[in-house]
């Protein structure tokens, strides 16, 4: 099974060519003028496509297409979608959680049709709701996601196709927790590594390419830990830290940033200088060029900005131009660095 933030990303040019088609589509205004055969495929495609996206819990720019043609907006003799837009209606229902949330995932995680939702709550512990915003929601603790506080990541870990969990716990530093699905929602959480610094992010990625989940730590240092998967979901430390020189790796994200079919690294990076941290949005490219575990080339710097507040850095099409491009944080401040896909490919 696919992890989520892999789904739609270049790797996956089957999916990622089929959305790029779709929106193109859309933005242009032709979709109305396709042959009513060529409608109804295309609707048949997006219906599929929009069903693996619900599963693998997807919340980009092409779930939202997909949802909207799903929901009627775009078919034969309707209203054309680049008039009628997609519109959200508040509810006016409130998420009954216990405690502010620290993070949350909303995915299917039993046999039932619903989607749940997994919160992590700032004063310690997790928390699953079950139901929907018409009929209401019932809301265990289950005992697996006491150590629950931070990060919550969701992906396959042991390959038997239900989705699992990785969540952090802050303490001397960051404590890395797996939690097992037994396909009906009910877990098993089990401690499988730490990373020294208690604000360390932490990422799913497939490290080694040989096809399973692994687990990526930042430091807030100048190296990164990786926990290795077996394929059924048992970690080991990679045996070695990785190290990437003058750089302090403090959040991370794993994209193909030029289009060349592999994972390339973007993370953000402060530095003490004594009183303001300056702060820096790097991105490496890996050459390796093969399946295998990634070799990062010198630094390319998309933000540089002395007395930051960085928060978070994410990887999105923001311009629809077909590559990804970084979006952060700043002091409050939301920021697009935009991928120009040249010797600097970054502005």
């Amino acid at each position: 099974m696919s992890h989520p933030r892999q789904l739609l990303s270049p790797t996956r040019p089957k999916n990622y060519k089929f959305k790029s088609r779709l929106e193109k589509k859309i933005s242009k205004g032709t979709f109305g003028s396709l042959c009513r055969r060529k409608k109804n495929s295309l609707i048949s495609r997006v219906e599929k496509f929009r069903a693996r996206l619900e599963s693998m819990n997807i919340s980009m720019k092409g779930a939202a297409v997909a949802g909207s043609v799903a929901a009627g907006t775009i078919l034969p003799n309707a209203v054309d979608a680049q008039t009628q837009g997609i519109y959200f209606r508040r509810t006016g229902v409130n998420i009954p959680f216990n405690a502010n949330t620290a993070d949350f995932v909303v995915a299917n995680f039993d046999s039932d049709p619903e989607l749940e939702i997994i919160a992590s709550l700032s004063t310690g512990g997790g928390e699953m709701l079950n139901g929907d915003i018409v009929n209401g929601f019932v809301t265990s603790t289950p005992a697996a996601f006491s150590d629950m506080e931070k990060d919550i990541m969701v992906g396959d870990l042991d390959g038997d196709t239900y989705l699992d969990l990785i969540f952090t716990y802050t303490g001397d530093g960051t404590y890395i927790y797996k939690s097992i699905n037994d396909g009906d929602g009910n877990f098993n959480s089990t401690r499988i590594g730490d990373a020294p610094d208690h604000r360390s992010d932490v990422d799913l990625v497939d490290w080694d390419s040989d096809g399973d989940l692994d687990v990526v730590a930042t430091s807030g240092n100048n190296y990164f830990n990786v926990l290795v998967n077996d394929g059924d979901g048992n970690f080991s430390d990679y045996g070695s830290n990785i190290y990437l020189s003058n750089d302090n790796v403090t959040n991370l994200e794993f994209a193909d940033m030029d289009g060349d079919g592999d994972m390339d690294l973007v993370h953000l990076g402060e530095y003490d200088l004594g009183g303001p941290f300056d702060g820096q949005i790097v991105v490496r490219e890996n050459v390796r060029n093969a399946p295998g575990v990634p070799v990062f080339a010198a630094p390319v710097i998309a933000y540089d900005r002395y007395s930051t507040a960085f928060e978070r850095v994410e990887v999105l099409d923001m311009d629809g131009d077909g590559d990804l491009d970084i979006f952060f944080s700043d002091f409050g401040y939301t920021y697009v660095s935009r991928n120009e896909h040249q010797t600097t490919p970054f502005t």
